[in-house]
């Protein structure tokens, strides 16, 4: 009888053994899984920082270049407005002088100069086409224009905000004029400036800084006006543009936008919502402060989040291939094992099953069977 009760606890002991088992490696795989699930999240964290940062190092070599250019520009416009045929007015001469300056000039976005008398009217247009077109317009309602005849900026340049051109190789695309006042005999005699076709610009200082064909890149004014853009936000001020769509985190938008304007550079992230779109996207972005003269820029770059997530889609799935090989093959051991240990046990059942049979029908029958 003793020999069955310890027969009997033991059968139990195994079996609280195999439950224990069980249990540890239901919690394990849980543990592992979450585990796993941080450690994803955690790797995507890392990985949006670093294509960040990636941005931002694009976006300050753009800046840089572009203020570069600029600035040669506006010293060459500026050494331009004051040689004598130019700033004396006399057409022949200041054509061969600007034509020659263009000609020589190397490719750049820069397509060509013309010179204003006091009046506004072009007198001279030169570019490497040789076109014309457009001389004699008046422009004295320019904002250049009317700039250039205040004194306090004689000897100073003017950089536009893009506009649509109206002379010349560039009529009916948008433009940028570099701009300066000229002064003849002490007395201001016109503008002289330099224009340059938007697009080109785009291709030699915006193009190359995106990460994918669907990397977007704006630039806006002090005051958060859309200078440059390619999905319809030309010429919005960004925050009344989110005030009237009112899209799902359109304020935190406002938010960030609004402190980017008070920074030099950084990273950050926003919901914003496109023109024509009907809903959010999260996006990641980096920003970097363009010196225009007394005027600055924003260059933002922004790239979508899933693109981002994409870099990590080669390292998630040998993680997730692995994960999945280890989490199977701890199941399906602790399986075995169970069915191991219950085949070793076998013989042992059968043969208690069968020591039992034989008891029971070992004893004496009752005397009514008799």
């Amino acid at each position: 009888m003793r020999e069955k009760v310890k027969g009997i606890i033991a059968r139990r002991t195994r079996s609280q053994i195999k439950l224990y088992f069980l249990i540890f490696i239901v919690v394990a795989g849980t543990l592992a899984s979450v585990i796993y699930l941080k450690t994803v999240s955690a790797g995507e964290a890392v990985v949006t920082l670093q294509n960040q940062e990636r941005q931002l190092v694009l976006a300050r070599s753009a800046a840089s270049q572009i203020e570069f250019f600029l600035e040669g520009l506006r010293r060459d416009v500026l050494r331009l407005a004051s040689v004598e045929d130019v700033s004396a007015g006399r057409e022949e001469e200041a054509r061969k002088t600007l034509q020659e300056f263009i000609d020589n000039a190397p490719t750049s976005p820069l397509i060509g100069f013309a010179r204003l008398d006091k009046s506004g009217k072009v007198i001279v247009i030169a570019n490497k086409k040789r076109l014309r077109t457009g001389e004699r317009k008046d422009f004295s309602y320019r904002d250049y224009f009317k700039w250039a005849r205040d004194p306090q900026n004689r000897n100073k340049a003017y950089t536009t905000d893009p506009f649509i051109s109206r002379v010349g190789v560039s009529q009916g695309k948008m433009v940028m004029v570099v701009a300066a006042p000229s002064y003849f005999k002490n007395e201001f005699n016109g503008v002289t400036m330099g224009a340059i076709l938007l697009e080109k610009f785009a291709e030699t200082f915006i193009d190359p800084i995106k990460l994918e064909s669907k990397t977007e890149v704006l630039l806006t004014t002090r005051g958060g006006r859309v200078i440059y853009d390619r999905n319809g936000l030309l010429n919005q001020n960004l925050v009344d543009y989110a005030k009237s769509k009112k899209w799902q985190g359109w304020e935190e938008f406002v938010g960030e936008f609004e402190k980017i304007q008070k920074e030099e550079e950084g990273i950050g992230a926003w919901s914003f919502q496109h023109v024509g779109a009907s809903w959010p996207e999260t996006q990641v972005i980096a920003f970097k402060t363009i010196r225009v003269g007394d005027e600055s820029w924003k260059l933002i770059i922004i790239n979508h989040k899933n693109f981002v997530k994409s870099y990590m889609l080669p390292i998630t799935s040998s993680q997730n291939l692995g994960f999945f090989l280890i989490l199977f093959s701890f199941i399906t051991g602790g399986m075995l094992f169970v069915f191991i240990d219950h085949l070793s046990h076998r013989d042992g059942y059968l043969k208690g099953y069968k020591d039992g049979l034989d008891e029971l029908f070992s004893k004496k029958k009752p005397p009514y069977f008799n």
